[in-house]
C-alpha cells in the first residue's frame, strides 16, 4: 500500500482507482471535481464544505447530526411537483410517470430546437449512473424513471447554459 505524506499531487488525475478504506487527513481538495464517485459509508469529520455543488442520490446522509435526505427530497418535490410521480407503486402509477416524462421531454426537445444548431454539439459535463449490480424489476423501473427525470433536468440546465452563451 502506498503512502503519500506531504506529497504534492496537485492536478493529478485518478480514473478507475480503488481508494476504498483510504484515509485522507489534512488534505486540500479545493477545486477538486469528483465524478461518478462512490462515497457510500464515507465519514467526514472537521471538514470545510463551502461553495460546493453536489448532485447525487441521497440516502441516509447526515450532516451535523441531521438526516438531510428527506429535507432535500421534500424541497425537490416542492420545486418540481411532478417529481413525486417518479416513485410509483403500481402499474397505473408507472404509466402516469411515463406520460409525465414524455410531456416534459417534449418541452425540453422544443427548447433545444430553439437553440443555434452549433450549440447542440457542445459538451456541458453530464455524470454517469448507476453502479452495476442485480436489480429487482420495480427497482429497475424506478431507476429508469429517475434517470429520465434527471436527464431531462441535465438537458434543461445545459440548454440554459448554452442559451446564455448564445445570447
Amino acid at each position: 500500500m502506498a503512502d503519500f505524506i506531504r506529497a504534492d499531487l496537485r492536478g493529478s488525475r485518478f480514473e478507475h482507482v480503488d481508494l476504498s478504506g483510504a484515509q485522507l487527513r489534512a488534505v486540500d481538495l479545493t477545486g477538486a471535481r469528483l465524478r461518478a464517485v462512490d462515497l457510500t459509508g464515507v465519514v467526514m469529520r472537521n471538514v470545510e464544505l463551502a461553495g460546493a455543488d453536489i448532485h447525487c442520490e441521497i440516502g441516509n446522509l447526515t450532516i451535523n447530526g441531521v438526516d438531510i435526505g428527506p429535507l432535500v427530497d421534500a424541497e425537490l418535490d416542492r420545486r418540481y411537483p411532478d417529481r413525486a410521480k417518479m416513485r410509483p407503486a403500481d402499474p397505473a402509477g408507472f404509466r402516469e410517470a411515463w406520460e409525465v416524462l414524455e410531456r416534459l421531454w417534449g418541452q425540453s426537445v422544443e427548447w433545444a430546437r430553439r437553440l443555434p444548431p452549433e450549440l447542440l454539439h457542445e459538451s456541458v459535463e453530464g455524470p454517469g449512473w448507476p453502479r452495476p449490480r442485480s436489480y429487482p424489476v420495480r427497482e429497475c423501473l424506478l431507476c429508469i424513471l429517475s434517470e429520465e427525470w434527471e436527464h431531462r433536468l441535465y438537458a434543461e440546465r445545459d440548454l440554459d447554459a448554452l442559451r446564455a452563451r448564445g445570447a
